[in-house]
């Protein structure tokens, strides 16, 4: 019998957070991740949480920055330029 919340988990078993989908593929989608797990992780590093919730996030963050790298993101998003623009 499959786990009811295995599609709340990603492969890692780390609870995915409200509204991701680790299975998108949109640059938006990728991008909004990237800001939101950048932004958690800066958090708890200021706050000194625990290094394994650390650890968690970052490798979340891990996780979408290569998705964003994979779907090769367009020229300018958020102010920045890909790589393919440099």
């Amino acid at each position: 019998m499959l786990d009811d919340h295995a599609a709340d988990r990603n492969s890692a078993g780390v609870p995915l957070l409200p509204g991701e989908k680790a299975d998108s593929h949109d640059h938006d989608d990728a991008d909004h991740w990237v800001a939101v797990y950048e932004e958690l992780t800066a958090f708890l590093h200021a706050s000194s949480a625990p290094r394994s919730m650390l650890d968690r996030y970052s490798g979340r963050l891990g996780f979408w920055r290569g998705r964003r790298d994979e779907l090769g993101w367009p020229a300018t998003r958020n102010g920045r330029r890909s790589r393919a623009a440099e």
